[in-house]
């Protein structure tokens, strides 16, 4: 699918008349007007433009702390092991920082008014469910135009209004699904069951998924199609246990001829999330483009080694080495990290460049190529370390590693330009890891190792049909490796019920590498300084303190009164 650029230079504009109340009036006082407004599907897709926004506000380089869609202080891989924010206990304040550190060891987070704004999006989502609302509630009364089109309209607006219900649904479980018309909101509107909060986001993308057209063309290339509606779903109803509709959902979306990209290199991996459709990308459903000076995000600021820019802001999260870990070697096997967790480490290399292409293509390393230089995270490097319990990581890798994946290596001039990297909201891996769950769950072990097998197929790594238990850790394990730093792991834990099992009372580790004349030494290191403190609270988020105090329908969730 072609990217979303041009649809989303103009909906800045569509977005600000969006927000003015005479737009698209409920309570029409000029008949003419409204007349006017409805009367060609032009103006009806100016402002279903500015829900594309939404597909940025909810990716991972949405970074608007006070705004926050996804997590207020980071990515969410942050508040798991595949990431550390921060030396040690470092809490500094700001974004990508080590605020995060006081959510990880339950500082913040004890409370519902805290928790809830690291990961709340409650007042955010609403805003824009009551613009799709305003427009399909005002289209369904004043358009003059081809019945057709509305159908097209409408599947388009509920797309949208399905991802942000699922992105409220995922947190909450229960929420409020209101009416189209405004008119009929009540001020005080209890939640609804879980079961309705489901039905809708389903009913929404069904309808889109329906209804939407398989592909667009000429200037409307980009748009969202049924295959991205069908795509969405399937992730979807992964919360909701609707294990059939998944696999459904995904029979679909390989109706539309999406392959995954060839994976026996790093580099020839790297294209599956680093490029778009229109370049080429046969597994991108649906992605969003970015223009320099125009629309722009700041992650490879963030998260760049320090040696590329020597500020205090380039890798302020690192990946760790309980990720690293999982990895297997180029054309399988596992690897023994045990040589190198003995006390005072060794000096033996890591097999880094042995192993299989989705480390390369995530994650960087001691040695590593990048930018026409060699990556140095040994102290005293180029791109440095720094000791667990610093205040501040001054750029430095505290880990021993920095963040490759979704990092624009191409991007030079991180102080005075921001970063155009593309973000690919669905791609058809995911689809097959969906399926492959959904199988699981419906019995169907064929399907599920089919689905596995393809995914490491394409990155050289054989695979034997598995059962039971097997089964399922195969299928977390690709989840999590395949899908790295894609907003994905974190919610599937949460999902899972195992969050709190497997990551309270933990600590993540690294390398302190140093160089002793032409050697060099790896040490195995506690890079937390104290253990991870999470509790069952966090599998739900709390309703936030607006909501209580406007709405006496509602009460608090029982885990956080």
């Amino acid at each position: 699918m072609k990217t979303v650029k041009k649809i989303i230079l103009i909906a800045g504009i569509a977005a600000a008349a969006a927000s003015c109340n005479d737009f698209l009036d409920l309570q029409p006082t000029d008949a003419v007007t409204d007349r006017l407004m409805w009367s060609k599907p032009e103006y009806a897709e100016l402002y279903v433009n500015s829900f594309y926004t939404y597909i940025h506000d909810y990716g991972q380089f949405y970074d608007n702390a006070s705004s926050a869609m996804q997590c207020a202080y980071g990515i969410t891989e942050g508040l798991t092991d595949m990431m550390k924010y921060a030396p040690g206990k470092d809490n500094s304040t700001g974004i990508h920082h080590g605020q995060m550190n006081q959510f990880v060891y339950g500082e913040t987070g004890t409370t519902a008014a805290s928790f809830a704004f690291y990961l709340s999006n409650w007042s955010g989502a609403y805003e824009q469910i009551r613009r799709i609302n305003e427009f399909l509630y005002s289209m369904h009364q004043y358009a003059e135009f081809d019945p057709e089109d509305v159908t097209r309209f409408e599947a388009e607006a509920r797309f949208f209004r399905g991802m942000v219900y699922y992105e409220l649904a995922k947190r909450y479980h229960r929420v409020i699904v209101y009416p189209e018309n405004m008119l009929e909101y009540a001020k005080d509107t209890p939640l609804d069951t879980e079961v309705d909060t489901w039905n809708m986001v389903e009913d929404d993308l069904t309808f889109a998924a329906k209804n939407l057209p398989p592909t667009w063309s000429g200037d409307d290339a980009g748009r969202v199609t049924s295959y991205a509606a069908w795509a969405l779903l399937s992730r979807a109803m992964l919360f909701a246990g609707r294990w059939d509709v998944v696999k459904t959902a995904a029979e679909e979306v390989k109706k539309g001829g999406f392959t995954l990209l060839p994976g026996t290199t790093s580099e020839e991996y790297a294209k599956a999330f680093s490029t778009t459709a229109l370049n080429g990308n046969t597994e991108s459903i649906l992605d969003y483009s970015y223009q320099h000076g125009t629309l722009d995000h700041n992650f490879d600021y963030y998260f760049s080694p320090f040696g590329d820019s020597e500020t205090n802001a380039r890798g302020l999260g690192n990946p760790t080495q309980e990720l690293v870990e999982e990895y297997e070697y180029a054309g399988g096997g596992e690897v023994d990290w045990s040589p190198w967790h003995v006390a005072g480490g060794t000096t033996d290399t890591p097999p880094y460049d042995r192993l299989e292409p989705r480390f390369g293509a995530t994650v960087l390393y001691n040695g590593a190529s990048w930018k026409d230089r060699t990556i140095e995270t040994f102290e005293g490097g180029a791109d440095g370390w720094i000791t667990p319990g610093t205040v501040n990581t001054n750029g430095k890798t505290t880990t021993g590693y920095y963040l490759r994946k979704l990092v624009d290596e191409t991007h030079t001039d991180l102080v005075s330009t921001k970063s155009s990297h593309p973000w690919v909201m669905i791609r058809y891996a995911e689809v097959l890891l969906n399926e492959a769950e959904a199988a699981y769950h419906l019995s169907d072990e064929g399907t599920a190792n089919s689905c596995i097998k393809e995914i490491r197929g394409r990155v050289g790594l054989p695979y034997t049909n598995q059962s039971g238990t097997a089964l399922w850790n195969a299928i977390r394990k690709e989840r999590k490796l395949e899908l790295a730093f894609e907003g994905h792991y974190f919610w599937d834990m949460l999902r899972w019920g195992v969050f709190v099992e497997e990551q309270n009372g933990t600590t993540v580790h690294g390398f302190h590498i140093t160089k002793e004349g032409a050697d060099t030494r790896y040490e195995y290191i506690d890079c937390d300084e104290a253990k991870r403190s999470f509790t069952d609270r966090i599998y739900q988020c709390p309703l936030p303190e607006g909501e209580l105090n406007n709405n006496k329908a509602v009460q608090q969730f029982q885990e956080w009164l």
